[in-house]
């Protein structure tokens, strides 16, 4: 069995050293988010723990993934919403050695599920395409 953790701003700065001492052998980790839940004006950004994580991850022989927080309301969204979640992780792509997650659980999301699923399969497919494996 492989133990992971997920990880964003949300727990601070972080030990990678504990990290690996206490076994974890994976992380997720938060990349980007859609739209602020706290500010909605604020749209498309990095988490703040990012850079730090995922180079912190890898320099302890962690495995790491990423993950975008999704907020799209409609195809179009989703689709910028990917572009800006692969421009951030673009520069990490040789160290991301698991999967490139997108987190489907924001009150922003569409209600109808049809449109729901188009959101969904948008981002994914727009993130395979750039080489990456997605998951939900």
């Amino acid at each position: 069995m492989k133990r992971g953790i997920d990880v964003s701003t949300y727990q601070g700065e972080i030990s990678w050293a504990n990290v690996k001492a206490d076994g974890i052998d994976f992380a997720m980790i938060k990349a980007t988010q859609g739209r602020s839940e706290a500010n909605t004006s604020l749209r498309n950004f990095t988490d703040s723990q990012f850079m730090a994580n995922i180079t912190g991850a890898n320099r302890w022989g962690i495995r790491a993934g990423v993950y975008h927080y999704l907020t799209a309301q409609s195809v179009g969204e989703a689709m910028q919403e990917a572009e800006y979640f692969l421009s951030v992780i673009e520069p990490y792509k040789t160290i991301i050695r698991l999967w490139a997650a997108v987190d489907v659980e924001s009150k922003y999301l569409p209600q109808n599920k049809t449109l729901l699923s188009q959101v969904v399969h948008t981002f994914c497919s727009r993130v395979q395409a750039a080489g990456y494996d997605p998951i939900i």
